[in-house]
């Protein structure tokens, strides 16, 4: 059994990263405005353009200081048409409404919708979209080297080094479980020192002491009923998955503070001699400064009617920015594909929104027939609040098949906030 732990923005904040749109929004009009300021005093009146000019123009008369983001004026002609948009109630979005900004326009010049009043061509839709990937690039890197503390959280290394947790599981992966640790088990009989192998668990003891006493084979009924039934004995089972895999949906890399972590260095307890987890990472939608592995920021339901429309088109200009097409860039979708076919496997969701931008991916991962397990570790808003069920229901979403996901989705009793 394996376990994916599915990363999104929420992981990032969880580490005071300032990578949430609401950030980086703010910073940009932050240094429009001081970059105003500095200029204002000699504009005598005439037009103010942004650097480059390819943002917006501010006019005013006269050009007094401003003592807040001038976003707020109506004197601002947006040559950025998407930056106008997106900052619109910046406040209540999240990246994931972006790239559904961008999937909106897209949808409105290919029917030729009388909404489409920003946007005629997908030439200029495609450019400015190109202009906010580069600015957001920009400011993440700076974020990032600026800010990260390498914050490591104890309560989110032990969540990911966790025990498979019976409750979690659909019926086919309590019977994996079973099976493996019936395996395990066998195996550990066979070697004629096990009584010499550092600190044997209790339980082993317990089972290979009845296989002695009694000459019969290791009995799976009876693993079964010590780990349904929870009984004294089944805390000694260390039911740890074999690989765990980071998906990053982030441009940063901060769950490499918990790749790198020796989970079992200082640990005694249990037959850990006989433990090996293997790790991986994939960067699902690239990284930060690595031209190997560029970022993918755009859209990613092509699951849905719509999506078809845009095929349709028969012009390469309306497939720019959608993910699937972006993944076959490099080799990180075959590794996931790989990794999900190899065996069942658990996935822990931290603070990603499971929106429609990513909803191929994610239908892939969650309709496969290897996943047996999906937990979701919310975010805890105030004492009475928290976005489970937001979270949940953009899961759903996610699902062709939503009795299979009643069955997979594991329910809030036994979840929890991820800090």
């Amino acid at each position: 059994m394996n376990r994916i732990i599915l990363i999104g923005n929420g992981f990032d904040l969880a580490h005071d990263l300032k990578t949430s749109y609401k950030d980086f929004i703010k910073d940009f009009w932050k240094k429009q405005t001081i970059d105003y300021n500095n200029q204002a005093t000699s504009l005598e009146g005439m037009k103010w353009f942004n650097k480059n000019n390819v943002f917006f123009e501010f006019s005013i008369l006269p050009p007094p200081p401003l003592k807040e983001n001038f976003y707020k004026t109506q004197k601002i002609s947006y040559k950025n048409k998407f930056l106008e948009v997106i900052t619109d109630e910046f406040e209540n979005k999240n990246w994931v409404d972006i790239e559904e900004h961008y999937n909106v326009h897209l949808q409105e010049i290919v029917h030729g919708s009388i909404k489409a009043r920003k946007y005629w061509r997908v030439d200029w839709l495609n450019r400015d979209f190109e202009i906010i990937k580069k600015l957001l690039e920009t400011y993440l890197k700076d974020e990032v080297i600026i800010n990260d503390e390498k914050k490591f959280l104890d309560k989110i290394k032990n969540i990911i080094f966790s025990k498979f947790v019976l409750d979690d599981f659909t019926q086919v992966g309590v019977e994996t479980i079973i099976d493996e640790e019936y395996h395990k088990l066998r195996q550990i009989n066979e070697r004629t020192d096990y009584q010499s192998i550092n600190n044997l668990s209790e339980t082993t003891f317990y089972l290979l002491r009845n296989l002695d006493g009694n000459n019969i084979p290791i009995n799976k009924e009876e693993i079964r009923k010590i780990l349904i039934k929870k009984t004294t004995f089944s805390q000694d089972f260390h039911l740890l998955p074999r690989q765990i895999l980071f998906l990053n949906f982030n441009y940063t890399n901060t769950e490499n503070r918990y790749y790198k972590y020796d989970f079992f260095k200082d640990k005694t307890e249990g037959f850990k001699k006989e433990i090996q987890i293997e790790k991986d990472t994939i960067h699902i939608h690239g990284e930060l400064m690595n031209d190997k592995n560029p970022i993918i920021f755009g859209y990613g339901d092509e699951i849905a009617n719509e999506y078809k429309a845009i095929e349709k088109m028969n012009d390469n200009r309306f497939l720019e920015n959608i993910k699937s097409i972006r993944y076959l860039e490099t080799d990180n979708y075959k590794r996931l594909l790989n990794f999900i076919n190899s065996d069942n496997y658990q996935i822990f969701i931290m603070g990603h929104s499971c929106g429609l931008s990513d909803r191929t991916l994610l239908n892939t991962l969650f309709e496969h027939e290897n996943c047996v397990s999906i937990k979701v570790f919310y975010h805890q808003e105030t004492e009475t609040r928290d976005n489970y069920s937001d979270v949940v229901r953009n899961i759903s979403r996610n699902f062709n098949n939503k009795a299979t996901m009643r069955e997979k989705v594991v329910n809030k009793q036994y979840c929890e906030s991820l800090i």
